[in-house]
């Protein structure tokens, strides 16, 4: 599979050397990374662990499944050309958020620069490896996500706009990279070392949170519009707009209609992502590598800690083992550092915010007639849902070594120390949201809702140590984004969803029923929650469970 996909850049080898590169250092790098991304370091006990080839599966399955979606409204237009414009958009979107939300941390990983550089291999050779790594897994994603209307194009207008339509993809995908590497470092002009970092990744999470709010946007606006008589016509403005491109492309060939606008849309097509990409290897990369190794620098100059005093009486407060405070300030203090966790944590809240809250106050009529309603339950319930994310999250970090912290620490059991981190990050990051959502509700809905709020708030607990029981015992911190299970992650969020379905509508139905039966909800969940910690993590957290889930 391997020689396969490199055997795709032959065609460019010449094109690669005009760029100052070296053409078999860079099939042999690329070789390397793609050979790292199906293997998986071994285990501690000295078993190898398998291959992370079900993760391809699941990465095309949820494509897959999200290109049904779009199947459904591709379906209901009559125009070509809108049918390839609106794929090719949607592609775009998709691209862009996986450029930002997965794979920025392999356009900004600074170890190639470590490792590699030493060696007599220039920096562009390195920049465009880098750049080919990242296209070939883009292009497995659009591949999956346009498989459903890219059978429908052949269906509908022949196997010849089908290849047309799959080919103005590449494009698509080369560009759009070449657009993110541009975008990235003019963002890198603004500021570098560790306020780089921070800026890179703040900036990461509020454009994928906007990218999913203008996708829950456009699902809204979708629902009021009649596809079939919706028509996109050539004009001036539509020059400005990249998908307009590769769409003109596509409808030039698909229906053999060579005017005048077509062909210069098709032009531009053709132009734009080979110019991209010789001006990326040719004065971007130096650039690009030079801000790399300031962030390299960063990372070698470590800054002094200052003593977290809040989670110092926070722990002391929600904890009376003190092997679990010393794992709540530890945690504490990793959470404020790993910018890899914050990247995967905090684009969830946007999530959940546009996708479980916004529906319901589309048709908002003001807050008298909402304050009528019963909503609330809705919102409360659906910030549940980010437990689900939260050992996925915890479980990314560069901190390789912390296994062997955990397992030199004086504790017979390690149970304690994942209670303490729990704990950590349940208070740090789900409780100040948490509570800035229930000041909203009292606001609307009056002190009628309090006992509602804490309810709630004990389920959220609740499922959050439940997605850590289910999810697999990795150490905090340890494994990168490439490493983790989808999978498995995809089985928790499922279930933790499920779960907090069914406690909503008891806890919703009974309080119609009776009005102290959140009261009694209140105790039963207590009740668990201690059971949870004190019984069943003992049992599902041991060294036999760590050493089985995590590479040493």
């Amino acid at each position: 599979m391997i020689k396969l996909l490199l055997s795709l850049f032959v065609p460019f080898k010449s094109i690669i050397k005009r760029m100052g590169a070296s053409y078999i250092q860079f099939i042999k790098i690329l070789e390397l990374k793609l050979t790292l991304d199906n293997r998986r370091p071994s285990n501690f006990n000295g078993n190898r662990a398998k291959e992370n080839s079900s993760s391809l599966f699941w990465q095309f399955l949820m494509m897959f499944i999200f290109g049904l979606i779009i199947l459904m409204i591709t379906t209901k237009l009559h125009d070509s050309f809108t049918l390839f414009f609106l794929g090719h958009s949607i592609l775009t979107l998709t691209i862009s958020m996986l450029i930002i939300s997965e794979f920025s941390t392999i356009l900004l990983d600074t170890s190639d620069n470590t490792i590699l550089q030493p060696l007599p291999i220039n920096s562009t050779t390195l920049s465009l490896a880098r750049n080919a790594h990242i296209f070939i897994h883009l292009m497995f994603s659009a591949l999956s996500l346009m498989l459903p209307v890219t059978i429908q194009i052949a269906i509908q207008y022949g196997v010849g706009s089908m290849a047309a339509f799959v080919f103005a993809l590449i494009l698509n995908v080369i560009f759009t990279l070449f657009l993110s590497n541009l975008l990235y470092l003019g963002i890198m002009r603004f500021a570098k070392g560790d306020k780089l970092k921070n800026l890179l990744m703040y900036f990461q999470v509020i454009m994928a949170i906007l990218f999913m709010a203008i996708y829950q946007l456009s699902l809204n606006l979708f629902e009021r519009i009649d596809f079939s008589n919706i028509s996109i016509a050539t004009d001036w403005y539509t020059y400005i707009i990249p998908s307009t491109y590769f769409a003109g492309f596509t409808e030039m060939f698909s229906s053999l209609n060579f005017s005048t606008n077509l062909i210069v849309l098709s032009l531009i097509a053709l132009a734009l992502p080979p110019l991209g990409l010789f001006i990326t290897g040719k004065y971007l990369t130096p650039i690009f590598n030079k801000k790399l190794s300031e962030l390299e620098q960063s990372d070698k100059l470590s800054s002094q800690t200052q003593p977290r005093t809040l989670a110092n009486f926070l722990s002391k407060l929600l904890s009376f083992n003190q092997q679990e405070r010393s794992s709540f300030v530890m945690i504490w203090k990793l959470t404020g550092r790993e910018r890899s966790f914050l990247q995967t944590l905090l684009p969830t809240f946007g999530y959940i915010l546009f996708f479980m809250v916004f529906p319901f106050f589309k048709d908002f009529e003001g807050f008298a007639s909402l304050a009528e309603t019963n909503k609330y339950f809705v919102m409360l319930y659906a910030f549940c849902f980010l437990s689900a994310s939260i050992p996925a999250s915890m479980s990314i970090g560069n901190n390789k070594e912390i296994g062997w912290l955990i397992r030199s620490l004086p504790i017979e059991s390690p149970h304690r120390f994942f209670i303490g981190a729990m704990k950590s990050v349940f208070v740090r990051f789900l409780t100040p949201f948490y509570i800035a959502i229930s000041i909203s509700i009292i606001a609307i809905w009056g002190t009628k809702a309090l006992v509602d709020i804490a309810v709630a708030f004990l389920v959220m607990y609740l499922t959050i140590g439940a997605a850590f029981l289910v999810s697999p015992k990795k150490h905090p911190f340890s494994s990168d984004k490439k490493s983790s299970n989808t999978g498995s992650t995809l089985g928790v969020f499922f279930l933790v969803m499920m779960s907090t379905i069914v406690l909503g509508y008891i806890h919703y139905y009974g309080a119609q029923v009776n009005r102290f039966f959140p009261m009694i909800l209140i105790l039963i969940y207590g009740l668990a929650i201690y059971i949870v910690q004190t019984v069943i993590f003992k049992k599902f957290f041991t060294w036999k469970a760590l050493d089985l889930a995590n590479s040493h």
